[in-house]
């Protein structure tokens, strides 16, 4: 804060003005029994010979003038800030791959064969729009200067394989026709390999680096490999099916226990029995049966009989599910999949206290040295020679107070502890046989079965509530 006065005007005005220049203050003492009190005419005389010109504020000085407060500052110019200008952003005319969701009939279930999971679009068309950053506002310091405004920053175009941007820089547009695909922030159009037929001993193994359409099943034995993703419009019988993308069956999975089904993205089928599954995303079909699944994401059942029976599943998301095993008390293994994790809120509040005490210090430190330079020149007193020690001390203080919230972050840093996000959610009944996990922790309910209940894991210990 720069604190001074003009030779010349009323010496009992004294003028502030903020380091940013953004703000200027008359501060007013009381004049001796024989002075007059400062005029509204002598207060913006000040204001003008510290190069105050913009922003004052008439009323207040009016205000002062009639009533004056002393000892005390009064804002008496106020610059105006700059606006920054609105980042540029994308409008997308085509879903990402999370925003598909299943359409029910009236009855309540899904049509796997006609669901239209994967986008195909048309050289030409617009992906989506680049609306370019605004410019913004300058503002004014209380001295007349102008303060420019920072520019919106660019949006990053999500310009992938097979797509161009327009000559005029506002459209993202499709260079062939193709299949959508979001590969992290960026959209490429794939090329589609399609077998009208199914893939068997006949046309041999299939190994396509973009997303292939088959039009009928994958037989036994067969492997079909994508970098992109797979439509099959049969069924997967004993094969090997690898996809970089999402895997969508329109009929179901009959395996064999043998050979193993990946999907980078999702899974959508109808069914899937005695198959080996791994899906880096969700699942989503009607049943499943004597299988052995891992999966990341959620697992949705929806259809006619949403049932899991048999098998293990590895999960790290949501089952949803009408039943859990059978009757029989056919085994069935449920095993959710944990996160490592720290306490990352409680270590931003160590680090933002952490924050607060260095630039105390700082300002504790300045005052020091400028006390100590006064005091090699004897021209401290008593009491400003104890306010030295305190400062001193009150440095010492928070450093070593700095130094223990240090090391409680690193200790925090260091331990870590398992969280499990997903849970159960079954809308009729889990039976004995059932076997679930949270890790190495088993859930344990009685020899009766439980029914309409949602299980999850909550304060290191599993929960069960009733739906």
């Amino acid at each position: 804060m720069e604190e001074s006065k003009i030779t010349g005007i009323n010496r009992n005005i004294e003028v502030q003005i903020s380091g940013d220049g953004m703000t200027a203050y008359i501060k007013l003492e009381k004049p001796a029994d024989e002075e007059a009190p400062a005029t509204r005419e002598e207060m913006l005389e000040a204001l003008a010979a510290h190069g105050v010109t913009y922003g004052i504020r008439e009323a207040v000085v009016e205000k002062l003038a009639a009533t004056p407060v002393y000892a005390f500052r009064m804002e008496a110019a106020k610059g105006l800030n700059p606006i920054s200008g609105e980042n540029g952003r994308i409008e997308f005319h085509v879903k990402k791959d999370k925003e598909y969701e299943p359409e029910y009939t009236e009855e309540g279930t899904v049509d796997y064969k006609n669901i239209d999971y994967f986008q195909l679009t048309e050289k030409g068309r617009i992906l989506c729009d680049i609306i370019a950053p605004g410019q913004g506002t300058d503002g004014m310091d209380v001295f007349g200067k102008v303060i420019p405004a920072m520019q919106g920053k660019e949006a990053a175009v999500p310009q992938g394989e097979n797509t161009s941007v327009d000559d005029e820089g506002t459209h993202l547009i499709a260079d062939c026709d193709g299949l959508v695909r979001f590969a992290g922030s960026r959209i490429d159009i794939s090329e589609m390999l399609q077998i009208r037929s199914s893939v068997n001993n006949i046309t041999g193994n299939v190994n396509f680096s973009g997303d292939i359409t088959v039009g009928g099943d994958v037989c036994n034995g067969i492997a079909v490999k994508a970098g992109g993703n797979i439509i099959i419009r049969g069924v997967i019988e004993d094969a090997t099916v690898e996809a970089g993308g999402s895997l969508h069956v329109m009929n179901g999975i009959n395996g064999d226990g043998k050979n193993k089904i990946i999907a980078g993205g999702g899974l959508t089928c109808k069914y899937i029995e005695n198959a080996i599954i791994e899906v880096d995303g969700s699942i989503m079909a009607d049943y499943i049966i004597d299988s052995d699944i891992r999966c990341s994401g959620d697992i949705i059942l929806t259809g006619t009989k949403e049932v899991l029976i048999g098998g293990s599943t590895m999960l790290g998301g949501e089952l949803r599910v009408r039943d859990i095993g059978n009757l029989h008390e056919r085994p069935t293994k449920i095993e959710f999949m944990g996160i490592r994790t720290i306490d990352e809120r409680r270590i931003a509040e160590l680090e933002k206290e952490q924050d607060a005490i260095a630039n105390n210090v700082n300002s504790l430190v300045d005052t020091a040295a400028r006390l100590g330079k006064q005091a090699e020149s004897g021209r401290l007193g008593i009491d400003a020679i104890e306010q030295l020690i305190s400062l001193k001390q009150q440095i010492q203080f928070q450093t070593e107070k700095a130094g223990e919230l240090n090391e409680e972050i690193e200790l925090l840093k260091r331990r870590e502890f398992i969280v499990y996000p997903g849970f159960i959610t079954c809308k009729r009944k889990i039976y004995q046989g059932v076997r679930i996990y949270f890790g190495d922790n088993r859930f344990q309910f009685s020899l009766d079965n439980i029914e309409h209940c949602r299980i999850y894991w909550f304060d290191d210990q599993i929960v069960q509530n009733t739906l």
